[in-house]
């Protein structure tokens, strides 16, 4: 089983967030607000360990990503880029306020203003198609990267374990140009049951309603009574391995249990990465519901809390575990651990911003 740890964040507050004016793919600065956001979700990821760091080239989420990198000193990544974790393209009512948007949705028989493209905007369709591949690609680097690792340390036997460990850490992160081959078409990937991702345009929105509102609180944590086996050895598998990379370089392996089969079988597991992702509300909202819609990921709190645009600068957690081999019937399964956690920023005495895109 190939195990990776996921930690999405939201980028600072804009000031067209702050106005309720739709941004989309408009390259928008953080305001003095959104630095003050940046500078405390860096603090609370200083001692995070990554192995790969990814954002939106769009400035807003750039300067949060920098503004992690800079405060954090547990990882020595480099900072890469992917256009895929934009926001979603909203053309001609970019640079205008969101009522106008909504107006026009409901002028045009648009039930929700999500199913309103309009000229020069994407569709949402078109949001998640870039989500799901963006995921895809991650998740297949990652993989060939540990296979290289793997490859080197049979190269390499027991006869240096010092080098061994050195060559495993630069092969495992620190790659330069991370994920700059973009080579997956959303036709190429074989959702679970069979379904095509071209047919993505099929899922459902039923969870709209549930999704238009949530609780003030909603960076729910898992609790013990409602998490299941897997989501609970999941957790403790991460916590233990990013506390593990606290205190040593080398590399570390912990004891996982997977509840996927009847006996419960226990393997001895480790991460293979640790990966940091920066993004936009509208794009983290799309991933988020492919991992809910079609990976059957259990939300802490319910469906709800992460089917809905976060706040800015707000963290969620994730575990993604990837069966070895090959075939589409080997889909990942990805356990939340925390979604939409903002207690960072609940000293900033401000209310949080209402525009979100």
């Amino acid at each position: 089983m190939n195990l990776f740890t996921l930690t999405i964040v939201r980028h600072g507050e804009t000031s067209y967030n702050r106005n309720g004016i739709i941004q989309g793919q408009t390259d928008i600065p953080l305001s003095d607000v959104g630095l003050e956001q940046a500078r405390l979700v860096a603090q609370r990821l200083q001692k995070e360990s990554f192995t790969h760091i990814i954002s939106s080239d769009l400035s807003r989420a750039k300067e949060t990503a920098e503004a992690i990198v800079r405060t954090n000193i547990a990882s020595s990544c480099p900072l890469n880029f992917d256009e895929r974790l934009r926001e979603r393209r909203f053309g001609v009512y970019e640079g205008k306020p969101s009522r106008e948007f909504m107006e026009a949705a409901k002028q045009n028989s648009h039930r929700s203003w999500t199913e309103f493209s309009p000229p020069g905007g994407e569709t949402m369709k078109e949001v998640h198609e870039r989500a799901v591949t963006f995921f895809h690609d991650l998740c297949n680097e990652l993989i060939k990267a540990n296979s290289a690792t793997a490859n080197q340390k049979k190269k390499m036997g027991s006869r240096d374990n010092r080098s061994m460990s050195s060559a495993s850490r630069e092969t495992k992160g620190c790659i330069k140009n991370f994920m700059q081959d973009k080579k997956t078409e959303i036709g190429d990937i074989i959702l679970p049951g069979g379904v095509s991702g071209s047919d993505l345009d099929s899922m459902t929105v039923s969870n709209r309603q549930n999704s238009a509102r949530g609780s003030e609180e909603d960076f729910i944590i898992f609790q013990a009574d409602t998490v299941s086996e897997i989501s609970r050895k999941s957790r403790q598998c991460a916590e233990r391995n990013d506390e593990a990379s606290r205190k040593s370089t080398e590399e570390t392996s912990v004891q996982c249990i997977s509840s996927e089969t009847a006996s419960q079988d226990v393997e001895r597991e480790s991460t293979i990465s640790d990966v940091l992702v920066v993004s936009h509300g509208g794009l983290i909202k799309e991933l988020v519901k492919f991992f809910v819609e079609k990976l059957d990921c259990e939300i802490p709190g319910g469906k709800g809390n992460g089917l809905r645009i976060c706040h800015n600068c707000s963290v969620s957690k994730f575990v993604v575990s990837v069966p070895r081999g090959d075939g589409p019937s080997l889909q990942p399964k990805v356990t939340c651990l925390s979604i939409n956690s903002k207690e960072h920023l609940q000293g900033m005495g401000i209310k949080f911003a209402e525009g979100k895109y």
